[in-house]
């Protein structure tokens, strides 16, 4: 090991020790999403930008914003749309007629930690605007040039391209990202088997009423929910659960996504059509009776 090596040691591990705190901290409002987390730090210590592909409801803004706020810098986050305007990124010059000169506005373009979401959702005039930001860290407005704010850093974030709505990102912006990651929900979400056996009796309870004591509802319910509704309440807990910051999941987050997943499942008979109820008012009833873990 060279010298230079050896007296850069101790300077490495109390880096890596601040960074592992730094983990840490960010871990506990992000749960299961690690991997994330790593790439991001990653992309923030090497200077490189990001392109994040996925479904939705990853808490992308969360991630970001809470290590912006750890590291004390600032964070923006722009929602692209196909009328999205350069101007709108960047900034643009206003006129004051009151001393007769122009005056640069700067756009949201300049922060540290830029989340664009959905980033091929504007067309590529837009896209433009973001190349020489990336790639030179500066802003041109008019004939001024600005630079960017430093560490800067761009977490973008991709719809399929075939999806509607979306344009293809131009190869030079494409190769202007580090990374590219592909993120899913996450699967670190503890499921107890109490709250499981839970979410099956609340599923059976709108099949079978009787037999859970709710008799008076036997005539109300045409057809319970199905046995794919057991499997969707599951994983819609789950991430009610993790939108929580949370890595187990509770009877309550049952309870709160239940309704959303079982409404348009459980069909009612006339007789209950004929009394004003809706589905709502027998699920409520049903999550009211059947005991909770």
């Amino acid at each position: 090991m060279s010298a230079v090596a050896q007296d850069l040691g101790p300077e490495i591990e109390a880096q890596s020790q601040a960074l592992g705190r730094l983990r840490t901290e960010v871990g506990k409002v992000i749960v299961g999403q690690s991997y994330m987390i790593d790439r991001i730090l990653m992309a923030l210590i090497a200077d490189g930008h990001i392109l994040i592909e996925g479904i939705p409801g990853l808490a992308k803004t969360t991630a970001i914003k809470t290590v912006s706020d750890a590291i004390h810098t600032d964070f923006s986050r722009i929602q692209f749309t196909p009328d999205l305007l350069p101007a709108d990124l960047v900034g643009t010059e206003i006129y004051r007629p009151q001393n007769h000169e122009f005056h640069v506005k700067k756009g949201p373009l300049f922060t540290n930690l830029l989340l664009a979401d959905e980033i091929n959702r504007a067309p590529a005039k837009v896209q433009s605007a973001l190349l020489e930001a990336m790639q030179e860290r500066q802003v041109t407005i008019g004939e001024q040039t600005f630079p960017l704010p430093d560490p800067f850093l761009v977490l973008a974030t991709q719809n399929p391209i075939e999806q509607e709505g979306t344009y293809p990102l131009p190869e030079a912006q494409v190769d202007r990202f580090m990374l590219k990651l592909k993120v899913n929900y996450p699967d670190q979400v503890y499921l107890d088997e109490k709250v499981e056996d839970y979410i099956v009796e609340v599923v059976f309870a709108t099949r079978e009423p009787a037999a859970y004591k709710l008799e008076k509802l036997a005539n109300l319910i045409e057809y319970g929910a199905s046995p794919r509704a057991t499997i969707f309440l599951a994983r819609a807990a789950k991430v009610q659960a993790f939108l929580a910051g949370r890595g187990y999941v509770t009877p309550q987050d049952v309870k709160t996504i239940g309704p959303d997943v079982l409404r348009h499942r459980v069909l009612l008979t006339y007789e209950a059509e004929a009394r004003d109820l809706t589905p709502d008012d027998v699920i409520q009833e049903i999550f009211n009776t059947v005991d909770v873990p």
